[in-house]
Parts: structure tokens; sequence; C-alpha cells
């Protein structure tokens, strides 16, 4: 399911939603301007590298959620962040909004980086903070009503006969 509204949207100006919109796509229009080498200077001095991680790179457990890897990627997490930003922000307030949405960002970080078995590459997106939204959304509002779009995906699947 695809979120596409909320029908009890409240009827405030989101100012921390549109801010966190504005600063994931900023960053994403600045991505699509480097080629070559700055592209991949800009992705390493932000993304969180569980190889690099230390002391003096802490600041990409947050960093990371700005970044996003291709318009799919950005273009779902910002539409969940428009459906159920304003929502949480409304009962929440604009500055603990902020603080949730970038608490769960750290939090998404952590637990990537403690998962079992330990992360290969480089983290990126708002997932964990959208999460986090998606959460509090759940907890603050449990009667909105959402405009959704069912989508169905088709994933072929072949079946193989093992030999014995």
């Amino acid at each position: 399911m695809i979120p596409l509204r909320d029908e009890d949207r409240p009827p405030i100006v989101p100012w921390a939603t549109l801010g966190l919109l504005a600063a994931c796509a900023a960053v994403f229009a600045y991505q699509l301007t480097l080629r070559g080498d700055a592209a991949q200077a800009f992705v390493d001095a932000w993304v969180l590298d569980p190889h690099r991680l230390g002391v003096t790179r802490l600041y990409t457990l947050l960093t990371s959620a700005f970044i996003h890897a291709t318009w799919g990627h950005i273009v779902s997490n910002l539409l969940f962040l428009w459906v159920f930003g304003p929502g949480v922000e409304e009962r929440s307030g604009g500055v603990r909004f902020l603080a949730l949405y970038l608490a769960c960002a750290l939090a998404g970080a952590l637990a990537y980086l403690w998962w079992p078995g330990g992360p290969d590459t480089p983290l990126v997106g708002a997932s964990g903070a959208i999460s986090g939204v998606l959460g509090a959304a759940l907890v603050l509002r449990p009667r909105a009503h959402l405009r959704v779009a069912v989508l169905a995906v088709v994933v072929p699947v072949g079946v193989t006969r093992l030999q014995t």
C-alpha cells in the first residue's frame, strides 16, 4: 500500500515537516549535480560507513538520513513523511517533531550497526526516521483516515525439482 493522503490532515502549516522535506530534496538535488570523484567524495563524507565510523565521523549517524541513493528511494521516503509528518507534528509541536525525527534517524543508524552479523555496506536514507514517524502516527492518531493506493506486484516464482 502506498499512502496518498491523510483525510484528517490537521489545519496547520507543518513547518518542521516542510523543512525536513526541503532539506532531503535539496541534498538529493545537490547530489544530482555531482559527477565522478566529486560525487564519490560527497557520499564518502556524509554516509554512515560501518568500516570508517569513529569518533571523528559520529556525525554520519545523522547525516546519512539526508542522503538518498535513487529517485525511488527519496520519493518513497518523502511521500511517507508528507502523509504522516503533519499529523504527528500537529500533536507534538514542531520542535518535538524535529527531535523525534532526528532521534529515530539515530536509532535507525544504531540498529543498522548493531544488527547481528554486522553491516557490510554504507547506510543512506531516512527510512529509520520515517519508521519512527509512522510509529508515532499510529500512537498519536490511531483513528486517522488515510487514502491509499494498493499495488499488486507479481513476482514469478520458478519450481525446481530436486534430484535425489
